[in-house]
């Protein structure tokens, strides 16, 4: 089963300068923490404190889910921490690019023509 967020709880954990929220596979539940950093990342201009964390996480939820979403695939395990480099990529497979191997989420695994610097790409025969 996929990851879900049913829960819509998050709440802001000083200690780690982090919004906690959760994430359920079937019957297990998965913790997640995104940092500061990543919120910051994602949402610059928020206020550094309890409120602006939480109000950047709200405004950008769809992309954490995201972002949580990927890191979780990677392996299962207690919990999750969410850096500003796992917003990078999902910023990067959203808008279409991909990680230089060809393939994208959106063209869903088909081999995408590759131009050498300075050459037009090449052309497929019918």
């Amino acid at each position: 089963m996929a990851l879900s967020f049913p829960n819509q709880t998050r709440f802001y954990d000083a200690p780690r300068r982090a919004v906690q929220f959760w994430g359920h596979d079937s019957i297990r539940e998965a913790v997640f923490f995104v940092t500061e950093d990543a919120l910051k990342r994602v949402q610059p201009g928020m206020r550094l404190d309890e409120s602006g964390l939480l109000g950047a996480f709200d405004a950008n939820r769809e992309l954490i889910h995201a972002a949580a979403a990927k890191v979780y695939a990677r392996g299962r395990r207690g919990s999750y921490h969410l850096d500003s480099t796992d917003f990078q990529m999902v910023a990067l497979l959203s808008a279409g690019f991909d990680g230089g191997d060809g393939t994208n989420d959106r063209n869903m695994g088909k081999d995408i023509p590759r131009a050498s610097k300075g050459t037009a790409p090449a052309r497929q025969q019918h």
